[in-house]
């Protein structure tokens, strides 16, 4: 009986220690893990506050150049249009006998012309070099060209033996 109940003791104190021993474990995992989440709570609080701030840097900077940008754009459209766009010119003309009156016309590059013809006879109004020629048959006609190049270009009538009705237009 000694025996046994020895036996009963040392198997209650193998227990008790076993027990501690597993309340000690289960006490040192649960501080590990709480310290670990503290941890990883600490480092997601900071990846969230840098994101943050870099999400708050990059939405200043993205308006900042977007507010800047179209200024510039809007600014310089403004000024191409009205430097480049010459307000559009009517021009009278006489075309007769063997003549066209007046003899010299000056316009500016990219300018719409219009020139409206008094016409005596069949003549034909010819810039070659602009790319423009239309019949004169009726007493009254129009042309409407835009000259896209500068120079100096001659215009003829282009009807057999009316070689003398010619003249100049100048293009600035």
């Amino acid at each position: 009986m000694k025996k046994i109940l020895s036996f009963i003791v040392i198997a209650a104190l193998l227990l008790l220690s076993s027990c501690t021993s597993a309340t000690t474990s289960t006490t040192e995992t649960e501080t590990k893990t709480e310290d670990t989440a503290k941890t990883e709570d600490a480092a997601k609080t900071e990846t969230k506050t840098e994101t943050e701030a870099k999400t708050d840097a990059t939405t200043k900077t993205e308006t900042d150049t977007k507010t800047d940008a179209s200024v510039k754009v809007d600014t310089s459209v403004k000024a191409d249009v009205k430097a480049t766009t010459p307000e559009p010119i009517t021009l009278s003309m006489e075309s007769g006998n063997l003549f066209f009156k007046p003899t010299s016309l000056t316009v500016k590059q990219n300018q719409k012309v219009t020139i409206n013809f008094k016409n005596a006879g069949f003549h034909t109004f010819t810039i070659d070099d602009l790319g423009v020629n239309v019949d004169l048959q009726s007493s009254s006609n129009s042309v409407t060209f835009t000259p896209t190049k500068k120079g100096t270009f001659t215009f003829v009538c282009k009807v057999p033996g009316h070689g003398s009705m010619k003249g100049t237009i100048t293009v600035e």
